[in-house]
């Protein structure tokens, strides 16, 4: 049993402000992630920053068989940081909510490059999109982009010592980029698209009826509708050429080098409660498939509860999350158990700030934190 002192709940006080130019970058004291440049105490369970306090928990539910070379293993882990509170503002009126990186599953595969895309149905429907600005990893952490292709928009680099590069190409009929190449420090590739399903088409507003008369539009103008894209992952390259398929269109099959099934999650929902186990109110469940190195399909069952919110930050001039009313949720849906294929479980409990205070192990040992 062991104890780590959440303090960082206590002390970080966010204040949410919209910085024009800033990279992409996450302010260093708020945001999730592990930091090329942080300090962290901790070992394969968890791990707590010594730079903020920010507690992660980063527990290995599935483990993939080794590829040749032994650089490509990618792992499902339960995954959560303690920096999950953002202070909000809405008519003047400051309160808090929940967001940041709640207890949940999450593969170390997940890379997602964000992009913004604009559509414009002024004169007839067009895109546009503006360059890369941030790269996502599994854990939360954001990595803001900047150019190196001479202004061609083509290749960027992480700008906080990480080393990834991302290469865009493809371009469609708009000239959009559709493919997007990962390269991380060790040389491996994760390549993936963002796809051609984008934004819906702007809304045409209504003509107007003044008067009983209604107005005679020459040209119509609409606003451009704004979205934004996250690059999906389909194939990953290690530096010896060894691959794992992990959802492209164009391969005959999601498999590895030696002609293994990929380590990739189906999931669906149900609400079958048993073996959940929880002072939670259950919700669903999830129950997530996979097929192992021999082929055979296995079932792991995430089972969901309602946690009723409730903080005491004291901070002036603004709500606790109980007492923000503007339809601010005061409930959460957290992961309460977690049945693996084998029968064994993961059980978990939480206070009302969504921080996890004890963790029962499959061998039947216990985690508290306080």
């Amino acid at each position: 049993m062991k104890t780590v002192q959440q303090w960082a709940r206590f002390q970080v006080v966010v204040t949410v402000v919209v910085v024009a130019a800033c990279f992409g970058q996450t302010p260093v004291d708020l945001g999730n992630g592990f930091k090329p440049y942080g300090s962290y105490d901790g070992g394969s369970l968890d791990s707590v920053s010594l730079h903020d306090g920010n507690f992660l928990l980063h527990l290995p539910i599935i483990r993939d068989y080794l590829q040749r070379g032994g650089r490509l293993s990618p792992q499902l882990l339960l995954y959560l940081s303690s920096h999950n509170w953002i202070g909000s503002s809405l008519g003047g009126h400051g309160f808090w909510t929940l967001g940041g990186s709640t207890l949940g599953l999450s593969m170390t595969t997940q890379l997602a490059v964000k992009r913004t895309v604009i559509i414009d149905n002024e004169s007839g429907l067009n895109y546009t999109a503006n360059p890369p600005t941030t790269l996502t990893t599994w854990d939360g952490a954001s990595h803001g982009l900047t150019d190196i292709s001479g202004g061609n928009q083509t290749i960027f680099q992480t700008m906080d010592a990480t080393g990834y590069r991302v290469l865009v190409s493809n371009p469609d009929q708009y000239g959009i980029p559709q493919d997007v190449t990962v390269i991380a420090r060790d040389g491996a590739r994760y390549l993936g698209t963002w796809g051609g399903d984008r934004c819906s088409k702007p809304v045409q507003a209504p003509p107007y009826n003044v008067g009983g008369y209604a107005i005679i539009y020459d040209n119509f103008l609409t606003s451009p509708t704004v979205c934004t894209e996250q690059s999906i992952t389909q194939r990953m390259v290690d530096a010896n050429g060894n691959q794992m398929v992990l959802g492209d269109p164009a391969a005959a099959a999601n498999v590895d080098t030696m002609g293994r099934p990929s380590f990739q999650m189906v999931g669906s929902f149900t609400s079958d409660s048993s073996q959940c186990s929880s002072a939670l109110p259950f919700v669903n469940a999830v129950l997530e498939s996979y097929k192992g190195p021999d082929g055979a399909v296995n079932t792991i069952k995430v089972c969901l509860g309602t946690l009723q919110l409730h903080t005491n930050f004291g901070v002036a001039n603004r709500a606790e999350v109980q007492d923000a009313g503007n339809n601010v949720p005061i409930t959460a849906q957290m992961v309460t158990t977690i049945v693996l294929a084998d029968g064994s479980r993961w059980l978990f409990a939480y206070d009302t700030y969504a921080n996890v205070t004890s963790i029962t192990l499959p061998s039947g040992g216990s985690i508290n934190y306080t």
